[in-house]
Order: C-alpha cells, then sequence, then structure tokens
C-alpha cells in the first residue's frame, strides 16, 4: 500500500522539524561539546583533586563502572566512592597525563572521550591505562554516566 503524496511529504518534514528543535535546543551534542568535555576530563584527571573530579559525575546518580586495575571497581557506584578512588589511584602517582579525544553520538546524544592515561607509580616504574568515559546531557550539564578501562 503506498501512502499518499501529502503523507511522503510530511513525515521528512516532521522529521526535520524535530532535528533542528533538538539541535537548537542543545540536545545533541556539537563540536564544542565534544572539545570542552575532552578539556575537562583530561584537566581533571592531571590535577587528580576530589573537587575536579566530581564536576565530572552527577552528583544524585550512580556510574557505569568497570575499572580493574584503578580500583577494583565494577557495576553502577556512587558518585563519592568513585571519585575517592579516582583521586586515591592518582594522588599515588606523578607525572600523570591523559591524552585523548572525544567523539560525539547525535543518534544517542552521547559524547564518548576516550584516552590515555599515563603516569608513574612511588618506584617510578610507568603505567598506562587506557580509559573511556560517556557523557549525557543531565538537566543542561553534561555528566559522565559511565566510565571504563578499554584494555
Amino acid at each position: 500500500m503506498t501512502r499518499p503524496p501529502m503523507e511522503r511529504l510530511l513525515i521528512p518534514a516532521v522529521a526535520a522539524i524535530l532535528l533542528s528543535t533538538l539541535l537548537f535546543a542543545g540536545a545533541l551534542p556539537d563540536r564544542r561539546d565534544e572539545e570542552g568535555l575532552a578539556a575537562a576530563t583530561r584537566t581533571a584527571l592531571e590535577a587528580g583533586d576530589a573537587s575536579a573530579l566530581a564536576r565530572l559525575f552527577p552528583r544524585d546518580r550512580k556510574i557505569r563502572a568497570s575499572l580493574d586495575r584503578i580500583a577494583d571497581l565494577d557495576g553502577f557506584i556512587g558518585p563519592g566512592p568513585l571519585v575517592e578512588a579516582l583521586r586515591r589511584y592518582l594522588a599515588g602517582r606523578s607525572e600523570v597525563r591523559f591524552e585523548g579525544g572525544a567523539d560525539a553520538s547525535p543518534e544517542s546524544g552521547t559524547v564518548r572521550v576516550r584516552g590515555l592515561l599515563s603516569s608513574r607509580d612511588g618506584a617510578g616504574r610507568r603505567d598506562q591505562v587506557r580509559l573511556m568515559f560517556a557523557f549525557e546531557r543531565l538537566d543542561g550539564q553534561w555528566r559522565a554516566v559511565e566510565i571504563r578501562e578499554t584494555g
């Protein structure tokens, strides 16, 4: 069964209006969001202090975490214990660097920040951990809803 000509035109028009509305309202990520989230993640990890790390995560929502080397965390973790685990790991390190970038998924409205966390342990040995943070817009703010080691 074919649709009437007007209906065939109406569906793409409605889809275009919805997409432009979402873009205008800031619901979908853009390049500035990607760059800003990558920079904020780098700054927080390299600073290693609790307040900088806490700004990455929502205050009232558990975060999906899969961290084996940084901390023995797997599952949904509250922001307080997650920030404390990251802070403790980073406090025992020197020469902490996070190099990475971000990519957006317009379909899901998620921005993923992926990178390599490099540091030296207390004995001076070099250590590297690949990390991925998934950010979503929550109450108008980008917050990480997932963090995991990626190999």
